[in-house]
């Protein structure tokens, strides 16, 4: 990520560059008004689709097949159920939402989330999230 966003100022800083050499000469009369704003217009198309497939590779490459998933679960040593549950929680959903979509009582989702914490370390559902999207684990 911050190898991206290093690039990404750079070329900012290197657009920035030319625009100004692009105004220094508008301000000159050396180039018209129609050739500035174009060469403007085509910069930031290539900009925005350069930085929008970059984008999409990224997460393209995020996923994962069910089998990676499967040996990282059982790395961490949570059940398929557990699984179940985050996947919900991932999704926004509250305990009573998860509990209602997958038939279990909502204590029973209370102990999944708390056994999750302890597997994971965390201490809040979003510390939770975010350490299973480090794993790779969600998307």
């Amino acid at each position: 990520m911050r190898k991206e966003i290093l690039l990404y100022g750079l070329i900012m800083a290197g657009v920035l560059i030319v625009l100004k050499l692009l105004e220094a000469s508008f301000l000159f009369k050396k180039i018209s008004i129609e050739y500035y704003l174009t060469i403007i217009a085509i910069t930031f198309l290539i900009l925005g689709l350069w930085f929008g497939n970059s984008r999409s590779k990224q997460k393209q490459s995020r996923i994962l097949d069910p089998d990676e998933i499967a040996a990282k679960l059982e790395q961490l040593g949570m059940s398929k159920r557990e699984y179940e549950v985050i996947c919900k929680l991932a999704e926004g959903l509250s305990n009573k939402e998860i509990a209602e979509q997958l038939y279990l009582s909502e204590n029973t989702i209370k102990t999944h989330l708390a056994n999750i914490f302890a597997k994971l370390n965390a201490k809040r559902r979003t510390e939770a999230l975010r350490i299973l999207k480090e794993e790779g684990i969600l998307n």
